[in-house]
Parts: structure tokens; sequence; C-alpha cells
């Protein structure tokens, strides 16, 4: 008895080295079983490339996005800071109520 065909789709993934743009091979096996069609194969395909995590990575590389500057992070930690001690005081005296935590939320826990 012959073995099953399991057919590789490859997929090509761009990998920054050396500042030039390499592909790496990223083997996804999608195997067939007996009733299943090509829809449900292709359905089963798509859910593996999104758990391997390659399409997240190929979304966030589609646009390039310049790193902040030392002064505009320094500047901005300030404004939170800032912001996260007016809402602690307007809390104390009792102008605000206090925010509600979600379901499942880790703070405070």
């Amino acid at each position: 008895m012959n073995a099953p065909h399991r057919p590789t789709i490859p997929f090509l993934v761009p990998t920054p080295e050396y500042g030039t743009l390499l592909f790496t091979m990223a083997n996804i096996e999608v195997t067939q079983s007996g009733s299943e069609g090509a829809i449900q194969v292709i359905r089963k395909f798509s859910r593996r490339m999104q758990s391997s995590g390659i399409v997240q990575r190929m979304r966030s590389r589609r646009y390039y996005s310049r790193d902040m500057s030392q002064a505009v992070k320094k500047k901005k930690a300030l404004k939170r800071i800032s912001r996260q001690e007016e809402y602690a005081q307007l809390l104390k005296e009792g102008k605000v109520s206090e925010r509600p935590t979600r379901p499942g939320s880790r703070r405070n826990a």
C-alpha cells in the first residue's frame, strides 16, 4: 500500500540579514483526510499560516516605521507620568471615579 500523498506548500518568508532581504523557507504541511474537500484544506492551510506568525510578521513589515528618537521617547514618558499623577490626584480628591477593571485583566490581581 502506498503512503498517502502529503502535499507541502512552500512559503517564502523574507528575513532581514546584513541589510539585505533574504528568504527562508517555512514548511507548512497540510494533508487532506479522506472526506475533506479542497476548501477545508485551504482553510486548514490558512489557519496554520496564521498560527505560525508568518502573516502577522508580513503585515507588520508592510510599511516602514522609523524608530522614535530618545528626545521623543523621553517627552512621551514625561507626559504619561504627569497624566498618571494628575489622575491619581483627582482620584484622591474624589473628582473622578475609579476605572472599572475589565474581566480577565491582570491589573490589581
